[in-house]
């Protein structure tokens, strides 16, 4: 059996704190290998620890990191390294532990397909980016085969010879709730979550269930906001106007549970686009533990599963009617619900438990292998540019640093210029009150000096 360390940026659950999508990942991820009987130790971002309002317990920030991990492999000394994102590899660059450790890179979703959505960042340095990580690990974990084939490409882009296949499909996974005492409401209750992200759209759909439910009875719970370790506050403040909407934000991970063993179904609808083709949703498997039937987009990865088990319903994402049919035969019988969310169980029993889910995995950690890896036209491309662009953002950083120096500088000025010109027109009324004090005195004066000439007027 090994030790494994994972190296991530998002916490996993803990009491009292929202999970991000990551987090619930790598939390399920380790169940499942400490269920092969494998150890787990886990490095999470310190900057994303600080961010936290509800700190962590002792067990999850004695390995902290910092993009640094030379000193935290020294003192684990694990015999496989999983890095979830892959841009973590970045950061390693000691070539001893690159050719010692076995190391792994979490492609759970694409980061490029997501940057598409919001172009934060430049195509082209983050594509070389990507090639030069890659061209670091043996093994790379994915969450279906759409997926697959995807992280193929880029493994051939970044000298991966392929001659063994080293890309596990690891798709979200989730122990079963205690649902022995889970009742379904008769007043359907509808749960919708997860992060606002750029590239999610949601079309017309919640707007839709809300009219819906203000006219004919039930609840549309949403717990949703912007990414847990950002400083913004984003909700769908356009649904607000409805009766039925509830808007909690991102809650505590246990807390959440609680909502979705009281609910009816949930809701999975966004309109198709490439990174929705691709993606394999974490919080649906939390919704099948928790006997939670689907209402799912068609062509999205868990659709078949879902039509194989009867675990929800399956429906194009633009078609209103096909919705409200659904919604109509939910309202007309709220305990198809409990039917499906039954057979939605059956989905984590056979196929989705976290040891189910790892099994490909513990088979790699148990007989790990380092991969052939060559310097061809691609990866020496893209460590060029990935090179330059790191010299360019050193220097944006340090042209940033001097900026906001001369600003500081030019503050300081403007300050000390506002003091000065205060003690100015300080002097300046001492001034005015002086000479009106010494005209004053002159002309009293003057006055005796007339009264003794000409005597009295």
């Amino acid at each position: 059996m090994s030790k494994i360390l994972i190296i991530t940026t998002e916490f996993i659950s803990f009491e009292g704190s929202p999970t991000g999508g990551r987090g619930v990942r790598i939390e399920n991820l380790a169940q499942g290998l400490t269920e092969h009987g494998h150890s787990v130790v886990f490095s999470f971002l310190v900057d994303n620890y600080h961010k936290l309002k509800n700190k962590p317990p002792q067990n999850l920030i004695e390995y902290l990191h910092n993009y640094y991990y030379d000193d935290i492999i020294e003192k684990v000394k694990p015999d496989i390294i999983i890095f979830s994102p892959w841009t973590l590899l970045l950061g390693l660059k000691n070539e001893y532990i690159i050719n010692k450790y076995f190391i792994g890179a979490d492609l759970n979703g694409s980061l490029l397909l997501e940057n598409t959505f919001s172009k934060e960042i430049d195509d082209l340095p983050f594509t070389s980016k990507k090639i030069a990580a890659l061209n670091k690990a043996d093994f790379f974990l994915c969450s279906n085969d759409r997926q697959k084939y995807y992280v193929m490409s880029w493994l051939f882009l970044s000298g991966q010879s392929l001659e063994k296949d080293m890309i596990i499909i690891c798709p979200p996974s989730c122990n079963l709730a205690d649902n022995s005492k889970r009742t379904y409401p008769q007043i359907p209750e509808y749960i919708f979550g997860g992060v606002l992200w750029h590239w999610q759209d949601y079309g017309e759909n919640l707007k839709i269930i809300a009219e819906y439910l203000d006219s004919q009875g039930g609840i549309l719970k949403i717990f949703c906001d912007s990414f847990i370790y950002s400083n913004e506050n984003k909700k769908l403040e356009y649904l607000d106007k409805y009766k039925s909407v509830r808007q909690y934000g991102l809650i505590a991970y246990d807390e959440l549970m609680k909502h979705y063993q009281t609910a009816s179904v949930a809701v999975e609808l966004y309109i198709l686009n490439t990174e929705r083709l691709l993606a394999t949703t974490t919080r649906t498997a939390a919704y099948f533990a928790n006997a939670l039937p689907v209402i799912y987009t068609e062509q999205m990865y868990f659709a078949a599963i879902i039509k194989d088990y009867d675990a929800g319903w399956v429906i194009d994402s633009k078609n209103k009617n096909a919705l409200l049919r659904v919604l109509e035969e939910i309202n007309a019988n709220p305990q198809i619900c409990a039917i499906k969310g039954k057979n939605a169980q059956n989905i984590i029993l056979e196929k989705l438990n976290n040891k189910i889910a790892t099994q490909s995995l513990s088979v790699y950690c148990n007989n790990p292998f380092k991969t052939k890896k060559t310097k061809n036209y691609f990866i020496f491309s893209a460590d060029t540019i990935y090179n330059q662009s790191e010299i360019i953002l050193k220097f944006q950083k340090k042209a940033e640093i001097e900026k906001s120096k001369y600003q500081e500088e030019l503050k300081l000025r403007d300050e000390l210029i506002k003091q000065k010109e205060t003690e100015i027109n300080f002097l300046n009324a001492d001034l005015t009150r002086i000479k009106s004090r010494i005209v004053f005195k002159l002309l009293l004066k003057i006055k005796k000096i007339l009264n003794f000439v000409f005597g009295k007027f």
